[in-house]
């Protein structure tokens, strides 16, 4: 059994061949049958294989959350109050444009 518990964790982590290698080990002393080591290393890829895809697939949400997380830490380009007073200082300045205007006429 503890055998068989190191050689999951060893699958976890993605090594497969120390894996193989130890099941072989285990074979050549007797201590597993051939067949038995067969079915365990069968499971233990399909396992390891199953959660390494179910990894795969939680990392676009993760990119994805943590782009959001990064782009919300930003200040932001213009927030609504320097908005709203630069839309007046326009307002102002084109009054005081159509002011000028109005008193000399501009060169073409």
């Amino acid at each position: 059994m503890k055998n068989v518990a190191r050689l999951t964790m060893y699958a976890g982590v993605g090594l497969f061949d120390k894996v193989r290698e130890e099941i072989e080990d285990l074979v050549k002393r007797g201590e597993m049958k051939q067949n038995e080591g067969e079915l365990l290393l069968g499971t233990i890829e399909s396992e390891a294989e199953e959660k390494e895809v179910s990894r795969l697939k939680k990392i676009p949400a993760r990119i994805e959350a943590l782009a959001k997380k990064a782009v919300d830490r930003l200040p932001p380009v213009v927030i609504q109050r320097e908005l709203k007073s630069l839309e007046l200082r326009i307002d102002d300045l084109q009054r005081r444009l159509d002011k000028l205007e109005a008193r000399e006429p501009v060169p073409q």
